[in-house]
């Protein structure tokens, strides 16, 4: 293929793009059909004819619209960087440029929200201290085998620059399971590898500080220990609420106020999807899934258990014989 093939390319493909775009931001954002349409005259006006299949293809959910976004952006970006653009196709490329920008910023709280309704099941956190010696990513690949539907990376020990090599490796594992991904406390990481958020305790960031590192769409879980926390952080802004300790436990210094029953008061004082955590085993499942945890989130259950996938399996068929969501 030449250099003129390849570019010739790019420009079908991006145009194909922005047309998808459009049909994209018709179907999912009722108020953006001005942006949509002038995305579409946008690339109606980039050299080479319209293909006529494009204007019937359209990105299934908004996940594939954001990242056909990237991959338009990223056509882009070659063929400016490649000087293929005439004065007044430069000025196109910065219309479609900012079309998608205005795009991006609109579909990623429809993101979060799907992200957001997923919190249920299974969460596990994969901990490199609580892996009984093995490589944690085989405990996460292990857990997601077993059912589990949320993985967190708590990576407490070691520099950011060597956490991110695993948190890329595990969030690769969770897309292709359709799971999620949260990484602990940093944000910066979870912006960096495009996990699905981030959590936080009520010492750590900010919900707020959090959300002005994150991309609009990824979602910010806080950790409380009373129904008045839990309010507070639904206030400040967070996707989901973590409450423990329901049991005691040794993988955390969590302190116990109220077990179990703290999962009803919370459910009844906030709106949001509610995790209950700390000594959960498949034993005692049931009765935090009938207080209502829209999930339960464990550690040394799944990285210490001599089969991580085994016991996956059985905590996520203690949750669905509660009645609860898997």
């Amino acid at each position: 293929m030449t250099q003129a093939d390849l570019l010739r390319l790019h420009v079908s493909g991006l145009q194909r793009s922005c047309i998808a775009l459009s049909n994209a931001a018709e179907r999912f954002l009722s108020h953006s059909s001005a942006t949509a349409k002038a995305l579409y005259n946008l690339a109606a006006r980039l050299p080479g004819p319209l293909d006529p299949q494009a204007d019937a293809e359209s990105p299934q959910s908004v996940a594939q619209s954001l990242a056909l976004i990237h991959s338009a952006r990223a056509s882009l970006s070659y063929l400016t960087d490649a000087g293929q653009f005439s004065d007044l196709g430069l000025r196109i490329a910065q219309g479609i440029l900012a079309t998608l920008e205005t795009l991006q910023a609109d579909f990623g709280p429809l993101l979060r929200m799907d992200a957001r309704r997923s919190i249920r099941g299974l969460y596990v956190i994969i901990d490199p201290l609580v892996t009984a010696g093995r490589p944690p990513e085989y405990i996460a690949e292990e857990a997601l085998e077993g059912g589990a539907r949320i993985l967190q990376l708590r990576d407490k020990t070691r520099d950011k620059g060597l956490s991110i090599g695993l948190a890329q490796t595990l969030n690769q594992l969770c897309r292709e399971k359709d799971a999620l991904l949260i990484i602990n406390d940093h944000a910066d990481l979870a912006a960096a590898v495009d996990a699905h958020g981030v959590h936080v305790g009520q010492e750590d960031l900010p919900v707020e500080s959090a959300r002005k590192v994150l991309k609009d769409h990824q979602i910010v879980g806080r950790s409380n220990h009373h129904a008045k926390e839990a309010l507070a952080s639904q206030a400040r802004g967070a996707d989901y609420i973590a409450v423990g300790a329901m049991y005691p436990t040794g993988s955390k210094d969590q302190p116990i106020v109220e077990g179990p029953p703290l999962v009803s008061a919370v459910k009844r004082a906030v709106d949001l999807p509610v995790v209950a955590i700390g000594g959960i085993t498949a034993e005692r499942s049931p009765e935090v899934v009938k207080r209502g945890a829209d999930a339960i989130c464990v550690i040394s259950a799944v990285g210490l258990a001599p089969n991580p996938r085994d016991a996956s399996s059985r905590l996520v068929q203690a949750i669905l014989d509660a009645g609860g969501s898997a």
